[in-house]
């Protein structure tokens, strides 16, 4: 399942035999995403996205909990955006126009879609956060998918990368080496 999978369902007898052997470690692959909206925090292993309702949503980025830091200069226009860390990248944020991101110590913002010169994704160290602001029009905030408010202008919600890390089972003799996983996702997706 997803890009972290180096299994699959041919595989299911294999596995079983290799988890009751004890043939496995268990592997820390980065921090979860933390969204703050409200008083509410709300955790993804892929992404937070806001997305625009019936027309563009206007926010403006900045580092740090307060508006003293603005990453660009003016309000943002688009269809909304991304923040991901390297569990998520190769998913949403990837079709998007994000990077692939390999390093579990950054997150990435991507823009969906957005107006300007500063169109490009910002990368951050884990030990920053990043807060947004909605200044004009309507926006749905998601917490990998999954709706968890409807922004309006004044509204806020803040992202950092949380210190609970995401831990999967790796199996050392099924690892897939990076650039043959890759090689195998764009295969398959390619049309033939």
């Amino acid at each position: 399942m997803g890009f972290y999978a180096d299994v699959s369902m041919k595989d299911l007898d294999r596995v079983i035999r290799l988890l009751k052997n004890g043939r496995y470690k268990v592997e820390s692959i980065g921090g979860r995403i933390s969204l703050r909206y409200k008083s509410r925090r709300y955790y993804a292993v892929n992404e937070v996205s806001l997305h625009n309702i019936a027309q563009e949503v206007s926010f403006r980025v900045y580092e740090g909990a307060s508006t003293k830091h603005p990453i660009y200069p003016y309000a943002m226009s688009g269809d909304g955006l991304i923040v991901t860390c390297s569990v998520g990248s190769t998913a949403y944020n990837k079709s998007a126009g994000g990077p692939v991101i390999l390093d579990t110590h950054v997150f990435c913002t991507t823009f969906i879609n957005a107006d300007g010169p500063y169109n490009s994704p910002i990368v951050l160290g884990c030990d920053k956060r990043l807060r947004v602001d909605i200044v004009k029009y309507e926006g749905i905030l998601r917490c990998d998918g999954i709706e968890v408010a409807m922004l309006r202008k004044g509204d806020s919600f803040m992202v950092d990368i949380s210190k609970k890390n995401l831990r999967i089972v790796r199996f050392p003799s099924m690892k897939e080496e990076l650039s043959d996983k890759l090689d195998r996702i764009i295969r398959r997706r390619m049309v033939r």
